[in-house]
C-alpha cells in the first residue's frame, strides 16, 4: 500500500480496494472525491476486434456524480492537478486487467503534466515494473493544443517514446491543433477531435477532406482514430473515411469492466457487411454511369472529328448531372477553345466574376489527365481527384487524345465525383438504356 500510496503523490491521496462477485476493485480518494475508472473500447473494424480502452475517470461526492471536467477544475484551483492525475492513472492501471485479447491501454496526460515536466521517470519505471506492464502496451494521450511551450511538448514526447510507450495525440483538429507539431514530434497516433466526423456526416466535401486528412497523417507515420461514433451513419461516414481505429458509444459506451471483444464481435461484424453492401450496390451503380459516360465522350470525339465544334459535340455529354466541363487541349498542353459549362453544373462562384474562368490559351502540360492520355492514346484515361481550377472544388478529369480535321487533340471532361456516386437514375433516359 505505501508505493500505490507514493504513486498516487499525495498524503490527501490513496488508493482503496473492495471486492466484488467480479474481483477486487480499486478506488481513489481524493479529498472528498470518490473516483473509479470506466474503459471505452476502441476497435480496429480490419482486425474485427478491440485493440484499444480509454481510461476514463468517474467522480463523486456524497454519492453525487461529478464531471470530470469539474474534478480537474477544483483539483487545479487546489494547485492539485498533478496529484490527481496520477491518482487517476495509479487506479486505471490497477483496474486494467483480466483481457481475452492483447489491447493498447490510453492513459490521459495532463498538459499541466506535460508543461511542469512532473511525470517522474523513476515513479513511473516502479509503477510498470510493479503493475508488470510493459510501456509498449501503454499509449500516453495528450491534448496538444493545450500545451504551449513547444520545446517542452517536444521533449516530452522524446523522452518517453524512447521509454518504449505508444503516443497519442488527443482531439485533433479542434480549437488551435497544429499540423507543424504532429511533423515534428511524429505521434503514433492521432485521435481526430468528433467535431470532423460530424462536419462529415453532413456534407460531401467534408466527408473528402477528412478521407485527405486521414491520408495525410498516414503518410506522416500517424495511426489515425476517429472518435465519437454514436450511430450506424456515423459508423459508415467513419468507414469511408480509412481511419484505422473508431471509438464511440456505437462501439461501446465506457464500462468499469473492459468490453471484450466477443461483446462488440456482432456489431462489427454488421457494419462491415452493411459496409460492403453499400460499396457494392455503389460500385454497380458507378459502373452503369461510367459506362455511359464512356460511350457519350466516345460520341463527342467522333464529333470532332467530323469538323463539329466543341459546343455541338459536348451537346449531349453535358447532360449528364455528373459533367461539369468539357475543354481542348494540343498536344503541348495549351487549351484550344473555351471550357464549355454544364448549365446544369454551373456554381455561384463560376457565374460571379471570376478571372480564371477563361482558360483559353492556358497551358496544362503538369496535369496527370493531360500526361496519360498523351501516354495511352485513344484509351479515355480516368484522373485521380484533385482540386480543379477554377471553381476550387473536388475534380475527376476523363482525357483521351484523339484527333479534329486540324491537329490531334487531348479532349477532356472535368466531372464531379460526389454526382459520379449519385444513383444513375439521374442520367438522361437515353443513356440508361445503354
Amino acid at each position: 500500500m505505501n508505493f500505490l500510496k507514493m504513486f498516487a503523490g499525495s498524503d490527501e491521496s490513496e488508493v482503496l480496494f473492495s471486492t466484488s462477485q467480479s474481483g477486487q476493485f480499486a478506488t481513489g480518494l481524493f479529498q472528498q472525491f470518490m473516483l473509479g475508472s470506466v474503459y471505452q473500447p476502441i476497435v480496429s473494424l480490419t482486425h474485427q476486434r478491440v485493440v484499444g480502452y480509454e481510461a476514463l475517470v468517474r467522480a463523486s461526492k456524497h454519492h453525487q456524480p461529478l464531471s470530470p471536467n469539474a474534478l480537474f477544475e477544483f483539483a487545479d484551483s487546489q494547485g492539485q492537478s498533478i496529484e490527481l492525475d496520477r491518482l487517476c492513472r495509479a487506479i486505471h492501471v490497477l483496474n486494467f486487467t483480466g483481457l481475452e485479447n492483447p489491447a493498447w491501454l490510453f492513459l490521459n496526460i495532463s498538459s499541466s503534466v506535460v508543461s511542469g515536466d512532473c511525470l517522474s521517470e523513476s515513479l513511473v519505471q516502479s509503477a510498470l515494473d510493479h503493475f508488470k506492464i510493459r510501456p509498449e502496451s501503454v499509449v500516453l494521450e495528450i491534448v496538444e493544443d493545450k500545451i504551449e511551450d513547444d520545446k517542452k511538448l517536444e521533449s516530452f514526447v522524446k523522452h518517453y517514446k524512447s521509454m518504449g510507450f505508444r503516443i497519442a495525440i488527443d482531439d485533433f483538429g479542434r480549437g488551435e491543433s497544429n499540423f507543424d507539431r504532429i511533423w515534428r514530434i511524429e505521434p503514433h497516433i492521432v485521435k481526430l477531435d468528433r467535431s470532423m466526423l460530424l462536419h462529415a456526416e453532413r456534407n460531401e466535401k467534408a466527408r473528402g477532406v477528412l478521407k485527405g486528412l486521414v491520408h495525410l497523417l498516414r503518410q506522416n507515420g500517424s495511426l489515425v482514430v476517429l472518435e465519437g461514433i454514436e450511430t450506424e451513419a456515423q459508423a459508415e461516414v467513419a468507414l469511408d473515411s480509412e481511419a484505422d481505429m473508431f471509438q464511440g458509444f456505437y462501439f461501446g459506451k465506457p464500462q468499469s469492466r473492459p468490453i471484450a471483444t466477443s461483446e462488440v464481435k456482432p456489431r462489427l461484424s454488421a457494419i462491415e457487411s452493411r459496409y460492403r453492401q453499400l460499396q457494392y450496390m455503389r460500385d454497380e451503380q458507378s459502373d452503369l454511369l461510367l459506362k455511359s459516360l464512356r460511350l457519350e465522350i466516345l460520341n463527342a470525339c467522333d464529333e470532332l472529328a467530323r469538323g463539329a465544334d466543341i459546343h455541338e459535340a459536348c451537346g449531349s455529354l453535358l447532360l449528364i448531372p455528373a459533367v461539369k466541363r468539357c475543354f481542348i487541349l494540343d498536344h503541348s498542353g495549351k487549351q484550344l477553345t473555351e471550357t464549355v459549362c454544364s448549365s446544369l453544373n454551373v456554381s455561384l462562384g463560376d457565374r460571379m466574376f471570376n478571372p480564371l474562368m477563361d482558360a483559353e490559351g492556358a497551358c496544362w502540360r503538369h496535369r496527370e489527365y493531360f500526361q496519360r492520355a498523351l501516354s495511352k492514346p485513344n484509351q479515355i484515361n480516368i484522373s485521380k481527384p484533385y482540386i480543379a481550377l477554377p471553381d476550387a472544388e473536388t475534380t475527376v478529369t476523363f482525357s483521351i487524345s484523339t484527333y479534329t480535321q486540324q491537329c490531334h487533340i487531348v479532349f477532356c471532361v472535368d466531372t464531379s465525383p460526389e454526382a459520379l456516386k449519385q444513383d444513375c437514375q439521374s442520367l438522361p433516359m437515353s443513356l440508361v438504356g445503354y
